[in-house]
């Protein structure tokens, strides 16, 4: 989880970035599984359902840095040409940028409820000192999602792309966002109630 945390903090490749950050997603799921109580399972299953949820949007982000030219497809990777590719679509800018303060772990967001079911389970757990690791992982993973936001909303004028033509999607595509948004609003609202059901088949099995 360190090692993913600091590796990613010097990357400039959006798919490089997701793959180590990764890493401090599925490290914290795993730890909280392998403390085997009801609490601490249902934590990261509830956790691993968060981040599914959290990728199915980011993958569908990713469809729009394709362009074309002729009969070749780019994908644009490198996050400081974000803001030249979003400028002048402000509302997909915000659902990602919500999006990103959920993987951040930011207080309020998505991702923060499903941490902090994972400490809840620790701390029941007197794995205080362990907490305060996996804690200050998590402060430093959150730089490197909020740093993608300055590179989507402040436009970086040193940057010189060779610009192609846009690929256009159905609109079909676009409400697949929209949902997938909703869902996570749903998510947030309704998230004791989600962590309940997981926590009572995990007890059954117990």
């Amino acid at each position: 989880m360190i090692y993913g945390a600091l590796i990613s903090l010097y990357q400039t490749s959006f798919r490089r970035l997701l793959g180590y950050g990764s890493m401090v997603h599925i490290g914290l799921i795993i730890f909280s599984i392998s403390i085997f109580n009801p609490q601490t399972i249902a934590a990261g299953i509830f956790y691993l359902f968060i981040y599914l949820l959290l990728m199915f949007f980011i993958f569908s982000f990713m469809f729009f840095l394709f362009e074309k030219n002729n009969e070749k497809i780019y994908y644009i990777d490198d996050i400081s040409q974000f803001s030249l590719f979003f400028s002048n679509n402000v509302l997909l800018n915000i659902y990602f940028a919500l999006i990103l303060f959920s993987l951040a772990g930011l207080p309020f967001f998505i991702g923060f409820i499903a941490k902090w079911y994972v400490f809840i389970g620790l701390i029941d757990s007197f794995y205080i000192f362990t907490v305060l690791i996996l804690l200050s992982i998590s402060i430093l993973a959150a730089s490197y999602y909020i740093r993608i936001l300055r590179f989507i909303f402040f436009s970086n004028k040193t940057c010189k792309v060779k610009r192609y033509s846009v690929i256009k999607f159905d609109n079909a595509f676009y409400n697949l966002i929209v949902f997938l948004f909703m869902i996570n609003i749903f998510t947030a609202l309704y998230h004791s109630i989600i962590f309940m059901i997981i926590l009572k088949y995990i007890l059954l099995l117990f």
